[in-house]
């Protein structure tokens, strides 16, 4: 993390994707935040519209958007900042999870409400719609040896798999994940 610097230099940070830290004493972090385009305009923006007394800033560069939200979330859990008053948010049209295996966002809450709280009717569609498409990405006769081999050494939710003693099982946690893989073109 680079800085303290102050804020009226924080076009300096470029139009990268990145991370950073603002406060007003340039020593005590009072907000976490990401860019996903520009981490120079982000600063500003966010130091001159949102908030007053915010004097200086920190920055980190990442090199995708997922590096830079499991690094915000890391970095939210590391200082919980007062200015934060939520969460960081999952960038739309993505399933990234909090990488912190104790926080709600790591999706033990999403998912347990989604493993046990849906409607039976929603379920039965939703298990159809994944079998329609484990069948077109040719993934129907992959065992639980090709689980662990082909998707589990990548898997976000092997944190979750070893709390919940589900690792290299098949487990519906291994549903999301498949599925995640192959709507994203990496299965």
């Amino acid at each position: 993390m680079e800085g303290p610097y102050p804020i009226d230099e924080a076009s300096k940070a470029g139009p990268y994707i990145g991370v950073y830290l603002l406060s007003s004493d340039g020593e005590a972090v009072e907000y976490v935040g990401r860019s996903d385009t520009d981490l120079g305009r982000e600063i500003r923006q966010t130091a001159t519209s949102r908030f007053t007394g915010i004097e200086y800033f920190w920055c980190e560069y990442s090199s995708s958007e997922m590096q830079a939200y499991k690094r915000e979330c890391e970095l939210y859990h590391e200082y919980e900042p007062h200015l934060n008053e939520v969460h960081p948010a999952v960038p739309p049209g993505t399933s990234w999870r909090c990488p912190d295996p104790d926080c709600e966002w790591a999706s033990l809450g999403g998912l347990k409400a989604a493993k046990y709280d849906v409607p039976r009717l929603a379920e039965g569609k939703y298990l159809k719609l994944l079998y329609e498409l484990f069948d077109r990405a040719g993934l129907l006769a992959v065992d639980e040896r090709g689980l662990r081999t082909r998707f589990c050494p990548s898997c976000e939710l092997k944190a979750m798999c070893v709390r919940e003693d589900t690792d290299a099982k098949l487990s519906p946690l291994c549903l999301d994940e498949v599925a995640t893989a192959v709507l994203a073109g990496d299965a």
